[in-house]
This record gives C-alpha cells, sequence and structure tokens, in this order.
C-alpha cells in the first residue's frame, strides 16, 4: 500500500511538472511572438476602433498635393521653398471660391522675398480661416531631449491657427496619434 500511495504521489508531482513546463513553454512562446509581433498587435488595437465608424462624405475637400511633377511643372527653384506667391494665389482662389477652411501641412518658417511674404500675409489676413502648420525641432542631448517649437513667420502667425504636424507613426507610416501642443508649446 505505500509503494502504491508513493507511485500516486510520483504521478501527481510528474503531471504538476509537466503541465508547469508546458505552462511556461506557453508563456514564453506568447512572450517570444509578442516580442517581434507586438507593435503590429498595438497597432490594429488602435485600427479596429475606425473599422467599425461610418466615414463621413469627403466630396467637399481638395487636396493640392506639392510633388515632383508639380514642382517642375511651376518652375519651381528649391524644393523646401516654392515660390510663396502661388501660395497666395492658391489662398486667394479658395477665398473667391469661399472655402469654409484652408489649411497648409507646409511650415512657412523660412525667409521668402518681401513681396511674396507680403502677398500671402495679405491673403490669409482676406481669408481668415487658414491653419498654418508649426513643428517641434527636437535636439537630442545625452542627458535630455529638448523639443522648441518651429512656428510660421510672424507676419503669416497674426491672421491664421497654428497646427503641429508632428505625429507618431513610427514603422507603417499611418498616423495614430498627434502632438496636439502643451502649456510650454502652443
Amino acid at each position: 500500500m505505500i509503494g502504491g500511495n508513493e507511485m500516486t504521489w510520483r504521478n501527481r508531482l510528474s503531471a504538476s511538472w509537466r503541465s508547469a513546463l508546458v505552462g511556461g513553454a506557453l508563456c514564453t512562446g506568447l512572450g517570444l511572438i509578442l516580442l517581434f509581433w507586438g507593435n503590429p498587435l498595438f497597432y490594429l488595437s488602435y485600427d479596429l476602433l475606425f473599422l467599425f465608424r461610418s466615414r463621413p462624405p469627403l466630396d467637399e475637400v481638395v487636396l493640392i498635393y506639392m510633388d515632383d511633377r508639380s514642382f517642375q511643372k511651376l518652375g519651381q527653384a528649391s524644393v523646401p521653398n516654392w515660390d510663396r506667391d502661388l501660395h497666395a494665389q492658391l489662398l486667394e482662389r479658395f477665398t473667391e471660391d469661399q472655402a469654409r477652411l484652408v489649411i497648409f501641412d507646409v511650415v512657412f518658417s523660412e525667409q521668402g522675398t518681401a513681396s511674396a511674404n507680403g502677398k500671402l500675409a495679405r491673403a490669409i489676413r482676406r481669408n481668415h480661416k487658414v491653419v498654418l502648420a508649426a513643428a517641434l525641432d527636437t535636439a537630442s542631448r545625452p542627458q535630455a531631449v529638448a523639443r522648441n517649437s518651429v512656428l510660421p513667420l510672424p507676419d503669416f502667425r497674426e491672421d491664421a491657427v497654428l497646427g503641429f504636424t508632428e505625429t507618431w507613426s513610427p514603422l507603417d507610416a499611418v498616423a495614430r496619434q498627434y502632438f496636439a501642443g502643451s502649456t510650454t508649446l502652443p
């Protein structure tokens, strides 16, 4: 009888160890899967919310692309500094067409010509429904990370609203979060 109890006890202990090993192996495997494929699962948690929402109609939205073809066709001198006369003309056209909102995702922080700057500033003032891009300049240092805002020139900011262009899109270029400003950065 003693031998029978001892075998039962050993069987139970062996089964417990087997269960613990299987559980440990499953946890390790799941941990490795999440380590390598965790970001897509994390992103999916954001994306699933958008699968079940209704989409508003976008028939009143116009996107103007500043692509290579436009760059060449319009004879621009440098990529980052398009002629601001073009922006002013476009904004005047939107004002004539009574656009409800105009958003530029260009940070007008570089000094342009006085003439073109004046035209764009007047066009912004005349439209009075303009959002201009602002950006964050992140300078990394060993001790700290400093963030400074890069704002449009003051003449443009006077009659426009600012919106930060920084988004958080680490791997798949889909923006899921954005920086909305803080108490120290507008």
